[in-house]
């Protein structure tokens, strides 16, 4: 997950959101942190609702589920990580850490959103991002490998609402980065 907070800021990117991007964009190495962020949604409540502009990166469900279960399969073949993802063991954690549920986690009320499938319109794509290109909208019985058709409706069901949110804009995006 990308975490970002400035005081100013906070951004937060789940895996396959736009996260490898998102470091690249903010000139970050991978997987770093900057300032006090911690990496957990709870968080959010702790932080001064009138001083921090909170910006989650929201991707449909299915497409993430889609997303990691590509991405896992692409980087298995690749020389660097085909040792890491060498059985089925490992496949599985990869794909789950890549997808996880993570939309129940959000207590926060006062956020704003930018739709992964316009984050072109507020950032680059990173040279070390993978695109999977997935579009998945739906359950896949596929998915049954890694999580219930329970906890994936729950979660497709909490994207929904929160698509509701505003959108921050990305004049305003441009502005606070």
């Amino acid at each position: 997950m990308f975490v970002y907070n400035d005081g100013k800021i906070s951004v937060l990117a789940p895996h396959r959101c736009g996260s490898t991007s998102m470091y690249g964009y903010f000139g970050l190495p991978l997987y770093e942190k900057i300032g006090n962020a911690r990496f957990d949604f709870a968080y959010w409540d702790t932080l001064d609702d009138k001083s921090v502009t909170k910006i989650l990166v929201l991707r449909n469900p299915y497409q993430r589920m889609e997303s990691a279960i590509n991405n896992t399969e692409h980087l298995s073949s690749d020389s660097d990580y085909s040792k890491l993802l060498n059985n089925k063991d490992s496949k599985m954690f990869w794909t789950r850490k890549h997808s996880e549920p993570y939309l129940h986690n959000i207590t926060c009320k006062d956020f704003y959103i930018i739709d992964f499938d316009h984050l072109s319109r507020y950032i680059r794509k990173d040279y070390f991002t993978i695109t999977t290109n997935s579009r998945a909208s739906e359950w896949q019985d596929k998915f049954a490998e890694y999580y219930s058709k329970e906890d994936l409706v729950m979660e497709y069901i909490l994207f929904e609402q929160y698509s509701q949110r505003p959108n921050i804009l990305p004049s305003v995006w441009q502005n606070l980065t």
